[in-house]
């Protein structure tokens, strides 16, 4: 007889990845989990009458877990601050203007003017790459 993980681990109440190999002797099954040297047995008459429709998620579970997934944590919501002040300050880098009139006239390059441009625009790129580390980490 076929044995599903998934059913086994929902009767012992544990996750499918969690159970490492399962094998039936005589009316029993047993269960070899990764994160316990123990073994768990079960009748195989429990493992053929279990519904998984009955144990699903009850309704104050379900709505806690659709709350938090509808909450933004602070960490997403930093991250996406960090992403709009890079953004800008990358955008402004790009727009400066980094000549000088002189007294003839004619417009020069500024060295100083455009390392004021390219530190802002290194540094705007270094706080948008940290707020989108920080907003997809976020577990």
């Amino acid at each position: 007889m076929w044995i599903d993980r998934v059913k086994v681990a929902k009767i012992i109440g544990t996750k499918a990845v969690n159970v490492k190999k399962t094998k039936q002797i005589g009316d029993d099954i047993i269960i070899y989990l990764w994160d316990s040297p123990e073994t768990l047995s079960i009748k195989i008459e429990e493992y053929k009458s279990f519904d998984p429709k009955i144990t699903e998620c009850s309704n104050n579970e379900s709505n806690n877990l659709q709350q938090k997934s509808s909450e933004t944590s602070p960490k997403k919501k930093i991250g996406i601050i960090l992403m709009v002040i890079g953004g800008i300050m990358i955008i402004s880098g790009n727009n400066m203007d980094t000549s000088v009139s002189t007294g003839d006239g004619s417009r020069v390059s500024n060295l100083s003017l455009m390392k004021e441009q390219s530190n802002k625009i290194e540094i705007g790129g270094i706080v948008l790459i940290s707020g989108i580390l920080l907003y997809s980490l976020d577990r």
